[in-house]
Formats: structure tokens, sequence, C-alpha cells
């Protein structure tokens, strides 16, 4: 520990000069922004100020992609600083904040305020698509299907709780005149946008802490699926604001939520499906040193195409990437390349990261470059509490419903209850989503400005804290809160559980042999099978941590190729059961790699 300090305290003073370095750079940038108003107006001439406005875009696109990389550098040195109480999110926003105040107070053009404006357009299109898919993509799929039923519980009715507790709570404070009243309508659409939950600074601390899988995976699905039913929600909520609450419009409303939902689940999993199919079939050119390019630029496309195909139809794009990521990850995934197998979940990895820290700086800047309504002090102070009081509703009667259900030693512990009720921080969605109330409502700028507030609340004050609450509540990886003996290392329920039995059964006979290519273990070689290898076989093996499964097929050439997913961790050929195929109305057993292929009563293959 003491040498792990050490080496933590040396790589934050090789941080510190670069850090200074970059804010200088900083601060040089916006001396330009700052004094080129002056410069404009002294000119008189139309050119001049044309050349100007372009200088200034320019020099705005170089601040906004050095305050992202200054970012980074400064998560990063309070890493290594061991500095919990501020991570990513947290920098990213106080950076924000910092730039902000120097446009706005440095006497900076119209043209770089507007430059620095958040466009909720701009993040609907380009920024969240990839943060949402990469949640769905690289899901530990294990752990989330194995507490689907807490996660639905939460996402679904906690969300639609939460959306009432405060909507109606807004409501009720503002007609007692404690704060601005809203009408129902714009307090329900408030409690909407304002349950949607974004763990990311949360997340982020459960990893460099080794916090309990279960407890991950909770507030991690939690977190995504969240999203989808806030973003549904809000675009259901919202047609009221042109026709009058009546028994006939609500019980169409709720037929459009599910309409809009189930919807958006089939085209995202029909174009995932789509695409392990266009895949397998071009599996065979994978080999070919020029395709792996574009085999990798041809996935990156997928995702996007169904999210579009979803908003130009009044679906939700968001529910459509989403499980499009998931379903992608289980088929299309092993369709792969070995390379691009890795390099797809960094690349997406990179890419919502990216996505994410634009967001929070945007955020951060938001308080500047946009009129705040600031004499809403007291919805502010009352909005925290509420949403506080509406997450006690959202998690502690589920988690009461979800333990009936379940045996006594998978019930959610009172530790990890109050761990996810901490973990219930606001962000980038609901931060988008008031952008979008600004527009739609009437007193959407002070929904605005009191969701900015809630943001940096949670994210500052909530996340900062989360470290001490998971040692005060002891809930690391070895903590046994959710038992796991109902589920195999696939993630899902073991054979003999009703609820998953046909499932399993049709996925690994039919569905996955039918969409995926060969994967079978490395140590095994390549063998011919004879010319009248048609037939697809799989063997199925369940992995180390049940991410991937590995298969043997039989191809359609006749041989076998042998592939592995990157999460499986090398096993030895005694800790492999022989298991026994038909070929061609023949049995053969695959067995250890001295004897892989072994025909039953005969030398070999």
């Amino acid at each position: 520990a003491a040498l792990r300090s050490a080496d933590a305290r040396t790589k934050a003073m090789r941080c510190r000069p670069w850090l200074f370095a970059l804010c200088a750079v900083l601060l040089l940038t916006c001396i330009p922004l700052c004094t080129a108003n002056s410069g404009a107006e002294g000119g008189g001439e139309e050119h001049n100020n044309h050349e100007e406005n372009e200088s200034q875009i320019r020099y705005g696109m170089v601040l906004l992609l050095l305050m992202l990389f200054a970012s980074f550098m400064m998560a990063y040195w309070l890493e290594t600083r061991n500095f919990h109480y501020l991570h990513h999110a947290g920098a990213a926003i106080f950076m924000g904040m910092f730039v902000g105040v120097l446009l706005e107070y440095g006497g900076s053009s119209s043209t770089v305020k507007e430059l620095a404006k958040f466009d909720g357009e701009f993040f609907m299109i380009l920024l969240l698509p990839p943060i949402i898919f990469e949640s769905g993509y690289n899901m530990k799929r294990r752990n989330f299907f194995k507490n689907i039923d807490a996660i639905s519980a939460y996402a679904f009715g906690g969300t639609l709780i939460s959306t009432f507790v405060v909507g109606l709570l807004t409501y009720w404070v503002g007609k007692l005149h404690l704060e601005f009243p809203l009408s129902l309508l714009e307090s329900l659409v408030f409690g909407a946008l304002i349950s949607a939950t974004d763990p990311v600074t949360v997340l982020a601390i459960f990893q460099s802490m080794h916090a309990d899988v279960n407890l991950f995976s909770l507030v991690f699905g939690e977190s995504v699926l969240n999203d989808a039913v806030a973003i549904v929600l809000y675009t259901t909520l919202i047609k009221f604001k042109d026709e009058p609450f009546t028994v006939g419009s609500v019980f169409l409303a709720i037929i459009d939520f599910f309409k809009i939902f189930v919807g958006s689940f089939f085209i995202g999993a029909l174009f995932a499906v789509l695409s392990a199919v266009v895949f397998k079939k071009l599996s065979h050119l994978r080999r070919e040193e020029h395709f792996q390019f574009l085999e990798i630029s041809m996935l990156t496309i997928v995702p996007y195409i169904a999210y579009y195909m979803a908003e130009g139809m009044h679906l939700s794009g968001i529910v459509t990437i989403l499980f499009c990521g998931v379903v992608m990850a289980h088929y299309t995934y092993n369709n792969l390349s070995r390379t691009n197998q890795q390099i797809s979940r960094k690349l997406f990895k990179i890419f919502a990261t990216l996505s994410e820290s634009f967001v929070f700086l945007y955020l951060g800047l938001a308080f500047f470059m946009f009129p705040q309504e600031w004499e809403h002090v007291r919805l502010i102070f009352f909005t925290i509490l509420i949403v506080l009081v509406a997450r006690t509703f959202n998690i502690f009667p589920m988690s009461y419903l979800v333990n009936r259900r379940r045996p006594e030693s998978r019930k959610i512990s009172k530790r990890f209850q109050f761990v996810m009720w901490f973990s219930g921080l606001r962000g980038a969605i609901a931060f988008v989503l008031a952008l979008k109330a600004n527009e739609d409502l009437e007193n959407g700028g002070a929904i605005l400005t009191t969701t900015l507030f809630v943001v940096l609340f949670t994210v500052i004050a909530m996340g900062g804290s989360t470290t001490t609450v998971l040692e005060k509540m002891d809930v690391r990886e070895r903590d046994t809160g959710l038992e796991t003996d109902a589920y195999d290392d696939s993630g899902l329920l073991r054979r003999g559980d009703g609820r998953a039995d046909k499932f399993l059964s049709i996925d690994r006979k039919y569905i996955k042999p039918f969409l995926t290519v060969i994967h079978l273990d490395p140590t095994i070689e390549r063998r011919d099978l004879g010319p009248s290898g048609t037939e697809m076989h799989r063997l199925q093996h369940e992995n180390g941590d049940g991410e991937d499964d590995d298969a043997v097929f039989v191809d359609e050439a006749g041989g076998v190729e042998a592939s592995r997913s990157p999460q499986s961790p090398s096993r030895s050929s005694s800790d492999k059961p022989e298991v026994v195929y038909q070929k061609g109305g023949e049995p053969f057993t695959i067995d250890t790699p001295k004897n892989p292929y072994t025909k039953a009563g005969a030398s070999g293959v």
C-alpha cells in the first residue's frame, strides 16, 4: 500500500506541470476570444466582420477541444492523488464553469457565446447515441440478466413513481406559495426529466473500489433503462400541452407509451439481427487485412441507422439503440474477427467517453452562457428535497416487492438499497430534456435553472461522498448481498427454472447457431471433418466471466475454425467435459488437445 501511494504521488507530481501548462494555454486561448469583440466593432466593413467571425469560430473550437483535453488531464491528476471527492464529471463541470466566467465577463463577442451554448439537437443527434449504445454493447450481460427483475422494477415502476411524486409535490408546494408555482403539466414534465439518473461518477467509483458486482449491475441497469423510460415519459406528457387532461386522452397516452417502447425495442433488435446475418455471411473475408477496417466501419454505422430509423418513425431512438447494442453484443459480436472484437469494445467506449465529457463541459458553460432565472432559489431548494423523497419512494418500495419474490439468499440487502438510493445522480439526460422544456414550456427557464443546480448538487455533493458511503456500508466485491446459486455462468437462469428453460433451449439450439459463426477453444486445432461437413453443430462452454459463450461449429466448408472471446480466460483441458455430437448420424466427441476429435468406435477423424 505504501509503494502504491508513493507511486501515485510520483505520477501526480509528473502531471502537475502539464496541468498548469494546460490551464495557461486555456487562458491564452480565451484572450483573443475576449478581445475580438472590440476589434470586430472597430472594422466597420462587412467583409472584415465575416472574416473575424470565422476566426472566432475556429478559436472557439480550439478552446472547446483544449477544455476537453484539460478535463481528462485534471481527472487523471485527481485520481493519482486519490482525491475521491471530485471525479471526471465534476472536473469537467468546473472546467466549463471556469471558461464560462471568462467568456461571459471578459467581453467576448456574441459569435463566441453562441458557439459555446449547448445545442440540444446536436446532443440528441450526435452525442447521445454513442453513450447509450456503448452502455448496451459493453454491458455485463451476466449480472444484468441475473438481476433483470429488480432492474425492471426500478426502471419502469420506480421511474413512474418518481415522476408523479416529484410532479405532484412540486405542484402542491407551488400552490402553497412556498416556491415558484408551476402548472400541473409543467410539474409532471419536470418530474419526468428530473427522474432520469446518470450515475457516471458513482459507477467510476464503484469500479475503482471494486464494489459488489450485483450492486454495480443494479445501479447501472437501472440508469440505462431509466433514461429510456424518462425520455419516453417526457415525450408522452409534453403532448398534453395542446390537449386537455381527460380519461380518454390519458388512456391513449398510456397506449402510446407502450407502443413507443415496444416498437423501438423491435426496431433495435431487428437491425441487430440483420447485422448478425450480414456479418456472418461476410465472415469468410475477415482473414483479408483490408476487410478488417471495413468490418469495424460497417459495425459503427449499424446502430446509427437503427437510431435514426426509430426517430424518423416518431419512436424512441434511445430505446432502439440501447437494445440494438445488447442484441449486437450477443450475436453480431461473435461474427467479428478476434481483433475487431477487442477494437469494437474499446472504440465504442472512447466514443461514449468523449460524448459524456463534452456534455458535462457544456453543462458547466450553461451556468453562464444561458440566461438563468436566479430568483427561483426556493424552487431549487425544495426540488432537491423533493428529488430525495421521490428517490426514497422509488428504491425502498420496489426493493420490498422484489424481495417478496426472491429466496432469502437473494434478497436485496438494506445496505444495497441505501447505496442505490444515494446513487441517484442526475446528469446529461436531465440537462438535455430541461433544454427542450425551456423551448416547449412557458416556465421552461425556471425548470432549466433548477435542473442545472440539481445536477450540480448530485454530481458534486453526492458523487463526491460516494467513496465514504461505500466504505461505511461495506459493499465491496466479496459482499454476498445477492447470491448467484440460481444462475449459471452465462448470466441466465439455470436449466430447471421454468422462466428460462424455453428461451435457453431455443437460443442455444436454433437462434445462436443460425446467427453466429464458429467459436472454439484455441487449444483445439483446425481439422478437416470431410466433404460432408455441411451441418453446423455447437458445443456450449460456459466460460469464466459468463459474458460470451464459446461454441464449436462445423462450418459450411467442412472445417472447424478456432476462436475465443477476448473476455474468456483460458482453461486447461482437464476442466473441459467430454461432449458427444451427432454428425451425419455418427456420434463423435471433443475431448482434450491431445485427442481433440475422436469418433465413437474409431481411432480418429
